[in-house]
């Protein structure tokens, strides 16, 4: 048995449980061994029993035969429809969605039969609490059979849904939803993605002003989590009615915000000052060089009344620093109140890394940077009073970065001699007492770049350091460590640290 904390065992449970990685089984339990899995499954179905149902492609019939034993499907309850997968889902919004597969023509073909097979199924399933659906255009399998299947689903689920995240490419398949989706009495989290082109200005106004906000009023008394987003294919759609006539949720914790669409953060923000705990921010839109629009931004997150624990912000810029006197002022005044810091795509410029690396961060527990433009000992400094860290992300983009190619997080990881000693040495310098048990370092979406000699060094040096590391982006830790024979031959019980 692996000595560990009873406090990291929960967070690797809490990941169990929550995962939606493609390799996740029905139970989570991916390699654990047999008295691990004894325990996991002790706390799963004593504390909170959670199992998930994915109707995301061709085989979905075969998949779901598990669900014909009843002592399965009471224990349900999760359930994606649609040709997609989730990327990454925990107990917490916003919820992104991306194609998983294009089916073909004999694929989106299916008989009535099978149809009744899959809705008896779905209504099978009776403590259904999280539904998220992806409907494509109108003439996709997913216009055909999920969106009315999952419609008259929810009808039973209207009692025990609590999660609904749709993810919307056909403004008429929005518009159909919000006609027909009945009260949910206990709803508290919503995500809403649009990934269409919004071309038919005077139908997405209607989609929006008479189906989503009045779906969100109508549920003011139960919502706390809501996240609203533009996919890239629809950058041209005003969203911005959404947020202007935002309805006052009055015990909002989560929101999710496209900066380009609102007119005033701060409006919106002071109207969820008091309950508010989590922001996600999308620069995507702004320039980087428009430090008006970023000091305005952070100025209205800076506000005595707003209390975050987390703060998410995502940027995709050619020059993604986070260039802002206003961000670094934020980050001062709330330091030991932060638990969750993730910077996607976003740099902190190199003047602003002496300030921050004096804070103190008592409360932090997960943080995602780019390391690109820290300076070694300015991040030594920082990491050293991170006591509370378990979740850690580290992106690396390279100093040969070229604008001809475009930007993407974590891309762009070449060999530069400065960088390549930063990183096989970056790892020893950790403070000893940090308990990272999750730690993603990203460098290129290329699988030959990505596992070039420089970053398995650096990985090899990780887990020989962190021997509380469990899972290195995504894989095991034996994974990783079959770079490093001789680290593998001293770890004991290999199979207990898989999952």
């Amino acid at each position: 048995m692996v000595d560990l904390p009873v406090e990291i065992w929960q967070h690797i449970f809490s990941y169990l449980v929550h995962s939606t990685s493609p390799k996740s089984e029905a139970l989570k339990l991916h390699g654990l061994n047999r008295h691990l899995r004894e325990i996991a499954l002790d706390y799963l179905f004593k504390g909170q029993p959670l199992n998930v149902a994915k109707l995301h492609d061709a085989n979905y019939f075969q998949k779901l035969e598990y669900l014909r034993e009843p002592s399965i499907a009471f224990r349900v309850r999760s359930l994606y429809i649609g040709s997609f997968q989730p990327s990454r889902c925990k107990d917490k919004l916003p919820l992104y969605t991306r194609t998983l597969s294009k089916l073909t023509p004999q694929e989106r073909t299916i008989d009535e039969e099978e149809v009744q097979q899959l809705g008896n199924m779905i209504h099978s399933l009776p403590k259904i609490n999280f539904v998220n659906l992806y409907c494509g255009g109108a003439a996709s399998n997913d216009f055909v059979v999920h969106t009315p299947l999952v419609l008259s689903a929810m009808q039973s689920y209207s009692k025990t849904l609590r999660t609904l995240a749709l993810g919307i490419a056909s403004f008429d398949i929005l518009s159909l939803i919000f006609a027909k989706l009945p009260h949910f009495p206990h709803l508290e989290k919503f995500s809403l993605s649009f990934s269409g082109e919004g071309r038919d200005t005077q139908l997405s106004t209607i989609v929006l002003k008479d189906g989503v906000l009045p779906f969100l009023n109508n549920h003011f008394n139960s919502l706390t989590n809501v996240a609203i987003h533009r996919q890239s294919s629809c950058k041209k759609l005003d969203i911005s009615p959404l947020y202007d006539d935002f309805p006052l949720l009055y015990k909002l914790k989560i929101l999710a915000v496209d900066l380009k669409s609102v007119t005033s953060l701060e409006r919106l923000l002071n109207r969820h000052s008091e309950s508010l705990e989590e922001l996600h921010l999308s620069l995507t839109d702004v320039p980087a060089n428009d430090e008006i629009a970023m000091d305005d931004c952070f100025s209205s997150i800076n506000a005595p009344s707003l209390h975050l624990k987390r703060l998410t912000i995502t940027s995709h810029q050619d020059d993604p620093q986070v260039s802002s006197q206003a961000f670094v002022d934020y980050l001062s005044g709330h330091s030991n109140k932060l638990s969750t810091l993730t910077l996607l795509g976003s740099e902190i410029p190199p003047n602003d890394w002496d300030r921050l690396s004096s804070l103190k961060w008592s409360k932090l527990v997960s943080l995602s940077l780019s390391l690109s433009r820290a300076p070694a000992k300015v991040f030594d400094n920082l990491v050293k009073n991170l006591p509370a860290l378990l979740y850690l992300t580290l992106s690396v983009r390279a100093f040969s970065f070229t604008a001809e190619v475009p930007y993407r997080h974590g891309l762009f990881f070449r060999k530069p001699p400065d960088e390549t000693e930063f990183l096989t040495d970056m790892p020893k310098r950790f403070y000893p007492n940090a308990q990272v048990i999750h730690l993603t370092l990203s460098s290129h979406n290329s699988y030959q770049t990505f596992y070039n000699d420089t970053f398995t060094a650096c990985v090899q040096a990780v887990v020989k350091v962190f021997p509380t590391v469990l899972c290195v982006n995504g894989h095991s830790r034996v994974d990783f460590l079959k770079y490093a024979p001789e680290v593998l031959a001293n770890e004991k019980n290999n199979d207990e640290l898989c999952f």
